[in-house]
């Protein structure tokens, strides 16, 4: 599993997010925040990099993504490039899903 270098800030804003609103008990906030340590352990983080801001930049260009939307797909797209291979993405956003498909990634979820 490879991720971009920022998910897991987006992940602890979520989470934040829901507790501030009440959406969410503090133990539902506590057993997201350990899962996602576990998962942090296990995954490989796709670094900033010239190359993934420029690819974001072209991405905004050519998809109504939001900035992190753009870094996240930027960093997949790299990712699969450098392994040669069409790799598969995991999105709930129907925004950076139809990006992804454009950009010939195969999303699940």
């Amino acid at each position: 599993m490879a991720v971009w270098w920022g998910s897991s800030v987006e992940c602890v804003s979520a989470v934040t997010r829901l507790l501030r609103e009440k959406s969410i008990e503090r133990s539902a906030a506590a057993l997201a925040f350990e899962r996602l340590h576990a998962l942090e352990e296990e995954w490989s983080e796709v670094e900033p990099s010239i190359e993934v801001r420029n690819e974001a930049q072209q991405l905004l260009r050519a998809h109504p993504l939001r900035a992190s939307d753009a870094l996240q797909l930027a960093s997949a797209l790299r990712f699969a490039s450098e392994l040669n291979e069409r790799l598969q993405i995991v999105c709930y956003d129907a925004r950076l899903a139809d990006a992804a498909r454009a950009e010939r990634l195969v999303v699940l979820g």
